[in-house]
């Protein structure tokens, strides 16, 4: 693949994270960590085409938290 298209995932990555940010500011949690999961999960997939394996367990774990968030926050509605 082209290395080209590697960056562009981990952009769009970092653009949905700062997005999901401003809905943590707006305190909307739920939408945060939704957004946020989405972001995080196209840096894993950036980091895995980049071979960067210290980002690639950061963003898997923070995933797992995040998706563990949402599983709370469902169990509570």
């Amino acid at each position: 693949m082209d290395q080209n298209i590697f960056s562009m995932i981990g952009y769009i990555g970092l653009v949905i994270v700062f997005i999901a940010y401003l809905f943590l500011y707006l305190k909307k949690q739920k939408e945060f960590l939704l957004i946020n999961s989405c972001g995080t999960f196209l840096f894993i997939i950036h980091s895995f085409l980049i071979k960067d394996i210290p980002f690639l367990a950061l963003n898997s774990f923070i995933l797992i938290i995040l998706i563990l968030a949402l599983w709370e926050i469902k169990k509570q509605s």
